[in-house]
């Protein structure tokens, strides 16, 4: 790591080789973000989406979520959707477009998308298909409830 990227070479006056113009507060996820995808392009040629966020502002998050969700009821399958900066909600609705209410059901919640459906439908559903086939599918990641608990639990 530390040949790749030095902390002298982390700093506010040349982020823009890592195509960081300036920071503010919107792109204070892609300061955080920029150095881990940095060594993933450069070590492993990936070109892959990094989302790094702080226990507190899941937890944060949690404590907002839906009476729905989570409920333990096996034929339902509660999963949350991690939005990747700089996408937002809306950006992710407008894609995605409305859910199908008799199948599933969606909350927003800060950068975060609580999202349930009925497993035994899940073909009826319009979000299922799409949250892996359309173009905002990138600045998305999606786990289950029962692995976003075993997370905010480490």
């Amino acid at each position: 790591f530390n040949n790749i990227l030095s902390r002298q070479q982390w700093n506010t006056k040349n982020i823009s080789q890592f195509g960081i113009k300036s920071i503010t507060k919107t792109k204070a996820a892609e300061i955080k973000t920029a150095p881990i995808s940095f060594i993933l392009l450069k070590t492993f040629d990936l070109n892959i989406p990094v989302l790094v966020i702080s226990q507190k502002s899941l937890q944060n998050a949690l404590q907002k979520e839906p009476s729905w969700w989570n409920s333990k009821n096996k034929d339902i399958y509660d999963n949350l959707i991690f939005i990747l900066p700089p996408a937002t909600f809306k950006d992710v609705y407008d894609n995605l477009g409305r859910p199908n209410d008799q199948y599933e059901r969606i909350e927003n919640v800060e950068n975060f998308i609580f999202w349930s459906f009925d497993r035994k439908n899940y073909q009826k559903t319009y979000w299922w298909k799409k949250t892996a086939s359309s173009t905002i599918s990138t600045q998305l990641t999606i786990r289950t409830a029962n692995t976003v608990k075993k997370i905010i639990n480490l």
